[in-house]
């Protein structure tokens, strides 16, 4: 099994950044840490993630720190550093990864596989044994599941 951690940092009257797309890793734990009933708000990167909540647009965030394969998230971390931003909270956060196609596709006609650099890496076993296929980092792992759904391209993972 695949664990994230993850920190939450505040300000106050509950609306949660997190980045990517909704239905991210990040936004399941918004609603694990703040129950059902929370207000999201997906921000396409970390930057700005941390500039929402500095600047009030929302009142807390959920970033991943760390993970149990890759390491550390060091664009996080390094945020964390150069913005005046607490930490509030952890959770951990068990993560499963699918091979997402469009109807049609089948191992054979995948060429590409895109997802987010962290779930590429968390997934580095399974793509070591389909050398025939090129990985392409994208912004983040929900975003790239509907990008694929999307396209439609059997040659899309």
């Amino acid at each position: 099994m695949i664990c994230t951690r993850l920190v939450v940092f505040v300000n106050e009257n509950v609306i949660v950044a997190f980045q990517g797309e909704q239905g991210a890793y990040s936004e399941d734990a918004c609603v694990k840490y703040f129950g059902a009933a929370v207000n999201t708000k997906p921000y396409l990167d970390f930057q700005s993630v941390f500039e929402a909540v500095e600047r009030d647009e929302v009142t807390h965030a959920v970033v991943p720190v760390e993970n149990s394969i890759e390491g550390s998230v060091t664009q996080v971390n390094d945020l964390l550093l150069d913005h005046d931003l607490g930490i509030s909270g952890e959770l951990i956060v068990p993560v499963k990864h699918c091979l997402m196609v469009a109807k049609g596709a089948t191992e054979e006609t995948i060429k590409e596989v895109l997802s987010h650099p962290q779930a590429l890496g968390q997934c580095r076993k399974f793509l070591q044994r389909h050398v025939e296929w090129r990985t392409i980092a994208s912004y983040d792992t929900a975003g790239s599941a509907k990008i694929v759904a999307e396209s439609k391209r059997i040659d899309l993972a």
